[in-house]
């Protein structure tokens, strides 16, 4: 199976009409954060006019363009997209755990990041690494990955095979390991409406590239598992989607929206964090003339917080071996029905079983 023995696959799970309808509702559900500030007549754009999601305007500073404030966790497009991915996919994992695994094991689905890049930006250049999960527990599989959201296609630079590498372990808080360039590499290309899955220990790195126009992605993690108990436990998923609050990440890091070098070589900068925050972030959100660089929770903010999570939407947020979720194969995709959340209403339901 070329996931296990290359470390990495790239699989279709929309076509273009659902590429288009998803990143739609990707733009909507950020032109509503409630995080930012808006011009009142226009809340596609920012009080000085400029249109949210462009350069010097995206919701989180620097080229990677992976966003790190609550909202992004909780909104209507990032739900919908982990209900559609857990019927896209679970075909392939039912394949993958009968493959190469000897006993019972149960899946979870992990936290990850809206990513937009607006055009004329280019990704911060990062070395060889290894994303490493310094929560998970002994025999623990641990996958990440984005879904292309564009109409051409994305890469993925990495070095095959690495996933089998003896790895040293990491400490809480430090899942990002550096090391020398790989002999053998490849890039992958990952088409419009595909998913690339990827074992977080293979050896992989991004390159800079400039963008000619925006560029989205939703991020995505899978934690494979004897074990019942969530590697979040200490970090309550209850208390994360009831709060809608920052996760942390699949490696243990919070998100911030933006980096240490922002806040230290360009902070009085024309578009540093001062001017940026000044600009774009709601006044709660900003203490000493600094937006939060990790933030609160909505609840915290005392924002408008989302519909509440229900059943279905924890399930897939906790190990388990089967979902009992609505028939998404049924369902009328399009922006309205995902910014309402009306998969949730959907019948019939269907019960998705991992073996």
């Amino acid at each position: 199976m070329k996931l296990h023995e290359d470390g990495y696959v790239v699989i279709p799970v929309m076509d273009a009409n659902l590429v288009g309808i998803f990143r739609d509702a990707f733009v909507s559900a950020m032109t509503v954060f409630p995080e930012f500030r808006r011009d009142p007549d226009d809340p596609t754009r920012t009080v000085d006019g400029q249109l949210f999601g462009e350069k010097d305007s995206n919701h989180v500073m620097g080229g990677f363009g992976a966003f790190g404030n609550p909202a992004s966790f909780h909104n209507p497009f990032v739900r919908n997209i982990r209900i559609f991915l857990r019927h896209a996919v679970i075909g392939f994992f039912q394949d993958f755990v009968e493959r190469h695994f000897d006993e019972p094991v149960l899946m979870e689905q992990l936290f990850d990041r809206m990513c937009l890049r607006p055009a004329g930006t280019s990704t911060t250049r990062e070395q060889w690494h290894r994303d490493l999960n310094p929560t998970a527990l002994d025999g623990d599989v641990v996958l990440g990955g984005w879904i292309n959201l564009d109409d051409d296609p994305q890469f993925f630079s990495c070095a095959p095979g690495t996933h089998h590498d003896v790895v040293a372990a990491v400490q809480q808080g430090s899942g990002f390991q550096k090391v020398q360039a790989p002999v053998s590499t490849e890039k992958v290309v990952v088409p419009p409406g595909h998913l690339l899955i990827f074992y977080q220990r293979l050896l992989h790195e991004v390159h800079p590239r400039r963008l000619k126009k925006p560029s989205f992605r939703q991020f995505v993690c899978w934690r494979i598992t004897r074990h019942p108990g969530s590697t979040l436990q200490r970090h309550s998923i209850e208390q994360i989607v009831r709060d809608q609050a920052v996760p942390r990440l699949p490696s243990d890091q919070i998100p911030p929206i933006y980096g240490k070098n922002h806040a230290s070589f360009h902070l009085h900068k024309p578009n540093g964090p001062i001017s940026w925050s000044a600009r774009l972030l709601q006044p709660c959100c900003v203490t000493g003339g600094m937006g939060h660089r990790f933030m609160k929770s909505l609840r915290e903010y005392d924002m408008p917080m989302y519909r509440s999570y229900d059943d279905i939407e924890t399930s897939l947020l906790t190990p388990q071996d089967s979902w009992s979720l609505p028939d998404a194969s049924t369902f009328h995709w399009s922006v309205d029905n995902i910014m309402n959340m009306s998969i949730l209403q959907h019948e019939p339901r269907m019960t998705l079983h991992l073996y």
